[in-house]
């Protein structure tokens, strides 16, 4: 035969407790108070970095370059095509950002050759001068599988090969 029993023998007092209108409102009143903290909008920052595109063409020997950059701030993207004298091509993309007083830019070119299926990566540092920029020439290390430069030894800026001088970006065709 089955006994009878009092919900108040099996539930523990405190729950009774927390079960009445005030240990309800109790219990809904932080919840209500961190959900409404949590739906308050954040004011929206309103300074807008403004974008600035600048095209460059280069050449050494029989090489020729150019390339399409846009800024944000400190941050940098765009193209660049290399057509060297012994029929390679590379064309690739570029991203990167400005370091020091703004005069140097780290990038990262990642390109094809010849249009093949196949994708490089090389970084790039070049240094402004007035309107141009110099590309350096550094040491680079290859690390699992991408190359970076040694910072143990300085980029070159005076051997540079390719020194761009600013373009009309309609006249470069790198869309």
């Amino acid at each position: 035969m089955l006994e009878s029993y009092s919900p108040r023998a099996i539930v523990p007092r405190f729950l009774l407790q927390l079960a009445s209108a005030k240990g309800v409102l109790a219990l809904l009143a932080p919840a209500i108070m961190l959900g409404t903290s949590c739906n308050q909008t954040q004011p929206e920052a309103t300074t807008q970095l403004s974008t600035t595109e600048r095209c460059y063409v280069a050449s050494f020997q029989q090489d020729t370059a150019m390339m399409n950059l846009s800024f944000t701030g400190s941050k940098i993207k765009g193209k660049m095509r290399i057509n060297y004298g012994d029929g390679k091509v590379y064309d690739g993309t570029i991203l990167g950002e400005q370091k020091g007083k703004g005069d140097t830019l780290i990038l990262a070119y990642d390109f094809k050759i010849n249009k093949l299926d196949k994708w490089y990566r090389n970084p790039m540092a070049s240094l402004k001068r007035g309107d141009s920029l110099v590309l350096g020439i550094g040491q680079i290390n290859v690390v699992w599988g991408t190359g970076a430069f040694d910072e143990t030894v300085p980029i070159d800026y005076e051997h540079a090969r390719f020194i761009f001088a600013p373009a009309d970006c309609k006249a470069t065709p790198l869309r």
